[in-house]
């Protein structure tokens, strides 16, 4: 398929006219044309600028859709955010606040009420392929399938991040792949979404969650590079790195000791860093050809038209910014921004939207697209309005969290001009998002600021605990 723009209107099909002159519509038609199929693409520890190097997906996606440019995750670490994913609720709510210990991880998740079995209930076939929760797999887990999935394809604990020699639980059985070319798992990812498309294009609204590992590192390396398909090592390996101005950042004095203790980084250290972007950039490569082959699948069986998909990342990841080497689970943007992306349906016209929204808005959009009612008490909204709005919830604020199990424990409130953070430590963080992107210079303590800073603490204040309406928040400063 060319990278053209893709129609906007679903054709029902007019199957003949009745003896009083009306037209009688075909009811798989109307179903199909009022429950969508749904696709989410979700990555695993993509960055926001990363986008810039994947054409396909700019073009087959934010040529036709919408992007969403202040796009947030609630929680900037895997399992939460999935967690989050799946049900529309911040981890305070859901529980599941880290990837393990006593609050985290797939042991501390309620599978049993998820956008999974809402849309299951409301007669789509459901299909997970890639990556699920932290710690599935092990022990007896490795052939449980939760519920409300017709199809299910996920790594196991163990082999989860492997790109090669790792192990998928298949419908309930272990199956495990080695080291060829053509077990590069995105590649594998690719393949399985292809054929669940071409298996069910013809039998009513399917939902499907593609959650590829790129560009997450491999564990048993140096846990910071990935490696890429074949046809893609190398590509990028005289590639200028970025170097903004938060790159091993000077002066951090502004900061809380978590950043201000670190040292400056070393040349050693940089290039390092410089060789893991590098590295990460060539491994999403194959990410946007699964991009281009799902959605040329689904033009090839006729179902494009009446297929939303988003494409989005778990959550971001530092390259040295604020003199953080790599990493995420942190308050700052490099953590918490990430790419997002939604084409189809309403979703149309190359936009861009600049508006405050967060992960927790991922499954209420999709229970609206579907026409069903969340399971649960979501604390997102959907974000179907702001696809015909630059205007709509404007002066919204999302809430940002990290368990207090974290060493940089926070709670912060990110608004359309602020983010502003407590830590556990009783430090805080202040920054004008407008004047000054990179965060370069907190302002918490400024003379000039404490009125502001006292009404983002109270709206904070009212977001940590938040559920439901109580998380629907604005603030216009």
């Amino acid at each position: 398929m060319k990278y053209g723009k893709r129609l906007g209107a679903v054709v029902f099909a007019i199957t003949g006219v009745t003896a009083a002159g009306l037209t009688q519509i075909d009811s798989s038609s109307v179903r199909a044309a009022t429950q969508p199929n749904v696709i989410v693409i979700m990555t695993d520890d993509q960055w926001f600028d990363s986008m810039s190097y994947m054409p396909k997906t700019n073009a087959l996606l934010g040529g036709t859709g919408v992007t969403f440019s202040n796009f947030h995750v609630s929680n900037p670490l895997c399992c939460p955010s999935r967690s989050t994913f799946l049900t529309g609720m911040y981890s305070h709510n859901h529980g599941v606040e880290t990837n393990s210990e006593a609050n985290g991880g797939f042991a501390n998740f309620n599978d049993t009420n998820t956008v999974a079995t809402w849309l299951n209930d409301a007669g789509y076939h459901t299909s997970l392929i890639g990556k699920y929760l932290n710690g599935y797999g092990g022990n007896s887990s490795n052939t449980y399938v939760p519920p409300g999935w017709d199809n299910w394809v996920a790594g196991i604990s163990g082999t989860t991040q492997n790109l090669y020699d790792y192990t998928l639980n298949e419908n309930g059985i272990p199956v495990s792949y080695g080291s060829a070319a053509q077990d590069f798992k995105t590649d594998v990812f690719a393949q399985k979404a292809v054929s669940n498309i071409q298996a069910q294009a013809a039998n009513g609204p399917f939902f499907m969650a593609v959650t590829v590992t790129a560009p997450h590192g491999e564990f048993g390396e140096d846990g910071q590079s990935v490696r890429a398909a074949p046809r893609h090592e190398g590509i990028f390996a005289n590639e200028p790195f970025p170097v903004k101005a938060s790159f091993n950042e000077a002066v951090v004095t502004d900061k809380p000791s978590y950043i201000s203790a670190l040292p400056l980084l070393t040349q050693t250290e940089q290039d390092g860093i410089a060789q893991s972007w590098r590295d990460k950039l060539e491994g999403l490569q194959s990410v946007d050809d699964l991009v281009e082959s799902i959605v040329n699948e689904l033009d090839a069986q006729g179902v494009l038209n009446n297929t939303v998909i988003m494409f989005t990342s778990d959550n971001g990841f530092f390259f040295g910014e604020h003199r953080v080497a790599s990493g995420k689970m942190k308050v700052h943007e490099e953590a918490t921004r990430v790419p997002l992306i939604i084409s189809g349906g309403v979703f149309a016209g190359g936009v861009t939207r600049n508006q405050v929204v967060a992960n927790t808005d991922l499954a209420p959009t999709i229970a609206s697209l579907a026409g069903v009612t969340p399971g649960l008490i979501v604390d997102g909204i959907s974000l179907t309005p702001y696809a015909t709005s630059a205007t709509y919830k404007a002066n919204r604020a999302v809430l940002l969290e990290i368990a207090p199990t974290a060493s940089n424990t926070f709670n912060a409130i990110r608004t359309k001009r602020w983010t502003y953070s407590l830590l556990g430590t009783a430090e805080e963080e202040m920054y004008n998002i407008i004047s000054d992107p990179l965060q370069l210079k907190s302002k918490h303590a400024v003379a000039a600021q404490q009125n502001k800073k006292a009404l983002l603490a109270a709206a904070l204040a009212t977001l940590t605990n938040c559920s439901s309406n109580t998380c629907q928040l604005n603030f216009s400063g």
